[in-house]
């Protein structure tokens, strides 16, 4: 019998691959950005995720991951500007 994958599994695999702020999860989650909000402020609380300001935003990664290189790139794309060396995902 497969077990149903809850809300923090899926918000912990998520994060786990990339940098997201809370609008990026609440969508690909499909569900509304406030009840993302909180499920991802309860996750910090419980320190499975760790919350950084880049400039006007807020973007959550699981503890432990490096991200110092995440959010250069992050911001490069929020200004428009994609580096040669990022891969484009297809």
């Amino acid at each position: 019998m497969a077990r149903n994958t809850t809300v923090e599994e899926k918000i912990l695999k998520i994060l786990s691959k990339e940098l997201l702020s809370t609008s990026q999860v609440a969508k690909r989650l499909n569900m509304r950005r406030e009840f993302a909000s909180g499920f991802l402020e309860a996750l910090m609380q419980q320190g499975k995720l760790q919350k950084t300001v880049v400039s006007r935003s807020i973007v959550y990664t699981t503890i432990g991951k490096p991200i110092l290189g995440e959010i250069e790139q992050k911001e490069n794309y929020i200004y428009g500007v994609k580096p040669k060396y990022i891969e484009q995902k297809v």
